[in-house]
């Protein structure tokens, strides 16, 4: 798991499978989403691709984050109007779908090729989600 720095905000990365995955509730709470409105849209559009991903924090308790493959973080930033949320948000809607390149984000590129490296010291299990 890797804390990535990401203009003023926190990306989670996580390794897994041999490719990259992120932790969405950070993004959708650092953009000033609704977690709950966005998780139902992610469930609808991404289901087959989002996992639970648990790990253990620094106080050793367990914790989950829904994730789902860094490939897919841009078509889902591109299905946000920012036209349809407040204004105050759209600048940084807008920063983050920028970033998007060639279905992935460019700022992430340096720590991708080094997600590989991380998962087997990632201490992070990978289990399915129930269906809702």
């Amino acid at each position: 798991m890797m804390a990535v720095p990401f203009y003023e905000d926190i990306v989670v990365l996580v390794g897994q499978d041999d490719e990259p995955y992120v932790s969405i509730k950070p993004i959708v709470e650092n953009i000033g989403l609704a977690w709950q409105v966005q998780h139902r849209k992610l469930r609808e559009r991404f289901d087959s691709v989002i996992t639970e991903m648990v790990t253990t924090g620094g106080d050793g308790k367990q914790y989950a984050m829904t994730c789902f493959p860094l490939r897919k973080l841009p078509a889902w930033l591109y299905s946000i109007s920012p036209n349809k949320v407040e204004p105050d948000l759209r600048g940084k809607i807008i920063r983050y779908q920028e970033e998007c390149d060639d279905g992935r984000l460019r700022r992430f590129d340096s720590t991708v090729s080094k997600i590989d490296t991380v998962v087997e010291n990632s201490g992070v299990e990978e289990r399915e989600i129930n269906k809702l």
